[in-house]
């Protein structure tokens, strides 16, 4: 089978990106035996720059990139020369992520007149904020979702919140399909950090190591974060791996409480973490909101248990796996008590082998793409 994977947000794929979701759906479904291509933007509609790469496990993988014109006011965008693209394709199956935007409404105005199965994945659990999109999203619903809705092969969902989302608007017949993590350049890293030394004082000062990745940003609330190391000043040390916006304040607050339990890198590349991962005890992510939350599986993968807000990642991932905590709030008091509570020195090790195994065996890309497969096919069984 030909399957074509659309980006239609307007940004560029890049297969050097470890979490990329296109290029981890692709590699799985070409273990499977199918051919992919990504359609993406950053490129010309009339005559789109083609980049082969290899899959690791199957035949190459095709990124297409064609161009994108953005909608004013909107801040949406429309993929341009797709009706051409997916003509000459000759696709079997087209894949899109999200229900409710121009460029997934344009690709399956398309699939329907050129006959072909077109499949949506979605991950928002949220109306689009700000006016024109808000208006948009209305007038989406009263006249283009139900064209999209009767021809679809099948609407997926990240999350059962996003599930739950989408029958909210009344799209019943929804699968979830949980996101993956492409593990290759993990399984591929050494040992060896540039940051040991450091690691190794934490861990003979401190009896717990708390650990953040991501960007220093509101939504991720990094100010309760250090208040957690304030709290916990006596036996733990957190480590901040990022920069952001609020990266200066960050500082400035730890600076202003005298913190020495807290080390903050800025980002660092793929090849640095894995120690860092391995050193730590238990993962922090209070965010506001996250569609999935990829770092979750990158720190369970290394055997890390997680403490995180009720986000639609956070649920099922954290929540539905008991591999941590989901803390509802932001309250001090709460998730001190929850990050001792799964954070112990000396916790068993075979909890954090069970955690590993867990991104191994039920969020591992070939993993997803088997059941993707089962997931898509039309009701004699068939996948195209």
């Amino acid at each position: 089978m030909k399957i074509a994977i659309l980006r239609t947000d307007g940004s560029d794929v890049d297969h050097r990106q470890y979490n990329s979701q296109e290029i981890g759906l692709a590699r799985g479904l070409t273990s499977q035996g199918h051919t992919v291509n990504i359609i993406t933007a950053e490129g010309g509609s009339d005559n789109p720059p083609v980049e082969v790469i290899d899959s690791q496990s199957g035949s190459p993988i095709t990124i297409i990139r064609t161009g994108y014109r953005r909608i004013p006011v909107l801040e949406y965008g429309v993929l341009t020369g797709l009706w051409k693209l997916l003509r000459k394709g000759q696709y079997d199956l087209v894949h899109v992520s999200e229900e409710n935007n121009p460029a997934a409404t344009m690709v399956a105005f398309n699939c329907r007149r050129l006959g072909i199965p077109y499949v949506i994945y979605h991950g928002m659990y949220v109306v689009p904020s700000g006016r024109a999109r808000t208006w948009y999203d209305r007038l989406h619903g009263y006249l283009l979702a139900p064209a999209i809705r009767r021809n679809v092969r099948a609407f997926l969902a990240k999350t059962t919140t996003a599930r739950d989302f989408l029958r909210s608007r009344g799209i019943n017949d929804v699968q979830v399909l949980p996101v993956g993590l492409d593990t290759t350049r993990f399984e591929a890293m050494t040992e060896s950090s540039p940051h040991e030394g450091m690691l190794q004082e934490l861990r003979s000062r401190y009896s717990r190591i708390l650990l953040y990745v991501g960007r220093l940003e509101q939504r991720r609330n990094p100010m309760l974060l250090v208040d957690i190391a304030a709290a916990m000043r006596d036996d733990t040390a957190l480590i901040l791996v990022g920069n952001g916006p609020m990266e200066e304040a960050v500082r400035q607050r730890v600076a202003e409480q005298g913190l020495d339990n807290v080390i903050m890198t800025g980002a660092l590349g793929q090849e640095e973490l894995p120690a860092i991962y391995r050193h730590s005890d238990v993962f922090l992510l209070p965010s506001d909101y996250e569609i999935y939350g990829m770092v979750l599986l990158e720190a369970l993968y290394f055997g890390v248990p997680c403490v995180t807000t009720a986000t639609a990642g956070g649920i099922d991932v954290i929540g539905g796996n008991q591999a941590g905590e989901v803390v509802r709030g932001l309250d001090l008091d709460d998730w001190v008590a929850a990050i001792r509570r799964i954070g112990e020195p000396g916790a068993d090790t075979g909890y954090r082998d069970r955690l590993s195994a867990l991104v191994r065996d039920r969020f591992s890309w070939e993993q997803i793409a088997i059941h993707y497969l089962e997931l898509v096919s039309d009701e004699r069984g068939r996948t195209c």
